[in-house]
């Protein structure tokens, strides 16, 4: 019969080891009320946005690969007149199909948003967590946003840090543009982040 000392060897130090603990136990307890467990395994879930089957026909018919493999045939067969008709109707295809597909999985909440768990996910997920005497304001849109940022700009003492997904070409890029150089000229320390799916068509 195996003794404690030999369950449990002794560390460098000279120190036996404890039992180990039951993570997921703790985890359980610490749990507050209103928290709800999932009772399907978020692997065995179906993606989001799965397309259903005339969907999916539909693209397939507007995919370009059909079209050239269809050009191909057509070009054994000297079928010119229909091979050139297809070979079209593939360029077609591949200039209208967009750059990236859309997303297929997502983020799912089992607690109302108006629940304390929510604005605890939230707080961990941006890592920014709610502490009293502070206040959001809600703006919709760029009609709303855009000045509120440019405004921030403007007023900025010491640095600016933006961070955004999608920044194209165009007027309110010029004028942020603009307004980053102008406070970057007067000694403001300015950083952007863009990312390199959203802001792909920034342009020269």
């Amino acid at each position: 019969m195996n003794s404690m000392a030999d369950a449990h060897p002794p560390t460098r130090a000279g120190r036996r080891r404890g039992p180990k603990s039951r993570p997921r136990l703790r985890a359980a307890l610490r749990r507050g009320r209103g928290w709800r467990f999932s009772r399907i395994d978020p692997r065995s879930r179906p993606p989001k946005g799965m397309l259903p089957f005339w969907t999916r026909a539909r693209r397939l018919l507007w995919s370009w690969w059909p079209w050239a493999l269809v050009f191909v045939w057509l070009i054994a067969h000297q079928e010119w007149g229909w091979a050139v008709g297809s070979a079209a109707m593939g360029l077609f295809s591949y200039l209208i199909a967009p750059a990236a597909a859309p997303p297929r999985y997502g983020l799912d909440h089992e607690f109302p948003v108006e629940s304390e768990e929510f604005v605890q996910t939230v707080a961990g997920a941006s890592g920014a967590p709610f502490l009293p005497g502070n206040a959001i304001t809600l703006l919709n849109n760029g009609d709303a946003f855009y000045p509120a940022m440019l405004e921030a700009i403007e007023m900025a003492e010491a640095s600016i840090t933006i961070e955004a997904y999608i920044y194209w070409a165009g007027d309110i890029g010029r004028t942020f543009a603009a307004a980053l150089a102008r406070q970057a000229r007067a000694g403001r320390n300015v950083k952007i982040l863009l990312d390199a799916i959203g802001s792909a068509t920034i342009g020269a």
